[in-house]
């Protein structure tokens, strides 16, 4: 079972988050490791899952998005709302910065911001927002995130992964520290591309090698 994160491990992070999709070679791949009896496809990924569908169009994968969350309660919704106005109000003050309004979550993107500006930027998401109540907070590249669940990606391998399966879980940011922990609890392979503190067992460099490994895969069984 295969549980793949999309920016920097399927796809190339971009400047404008937009443009990250796979490309054509490694959605080939998927598609034809998809179609093995013996292989199960999950992309879980902090995008809305309409993204994910115009990214990765294939019919025979399982698309995740929101890092897993399906839903949240109605005062995590109004927490959600007040944290998102102050956000705002961060973000009018850092020209190339925008808050993306999920479900489930508040995604605040700076990877256009100036990069003078970037550390100050990081100091005042940290002070304003690191303590918000009943929020998780995921720090991945050049992003800072809000999530009004204790649900996320290793909650999501712990329902769908099957008794004696091997599971396999590549990311390649600490918003999928805990997918690797679940994975690592249950015998499976963990995987972290690109440098960087990690519970993952292995590293590789790129996406490129990712691919790889999903090639490979394709000799197996």
């Amino acid at each position: 079972m295969l549980y793949l994160d999309l920016d920097g491990t399927l796809a190339a992070i971009r400047r404008h988050p937009e443009k990250a999709k796979p490309s054509a070679e490694t959605l080939r791949v998927l598609s034809r490791l998809a179609k093995k009896p013996c292989v199960k496809i999950f992309i879980v990924s902090g995008r809305k899952k309409g993204f994910l569908e115009k990214a990765v169009p294939l019919g025979n994968v399982t698309l995740v998005g929101e890092h897993g969350v399906c839903v949240i309660s109605g005062k995590a919704k109004r927490g959600m709302a007040a944290a998102a106005r102050r956000m705002l109000a961060v973000s009018r003050r850092y020209p190339g910065s925008r808050v993306e309004r999920k479900k489930t979550s508040l995604a605040f993107h700076y990877r256009a911001v100036g990069r003078r500006r970037q550390r100050s930027l990081e100091e005042t998401l940290e002070r304003n927002f690191g303590g918000t109540k009943g929020a998780r907070v995921l720090r991945g590249k050049k992003v800072f995130e809000l999530v009004f669940s204790e649900e996320g990606k290793g909650t999501l391998i712990g329902k769908t992964a099957k008794k004696g399966a091997l599971v396999i879980a590549i990311g390649d940011d600490a918003t999928d520290e805990d997918m690797f922990r679940q994975a690592n609890a249950l015998g499976g392979i963990s995987i972290r591309v690109g440098g960087g503190k990690t519970e993952a067992l292995y590293s590789v460099r790129s996406t490129a090698d990712v691919r790889e490994i999903l090639r490979a895969l394709l000799l197996c069984g």
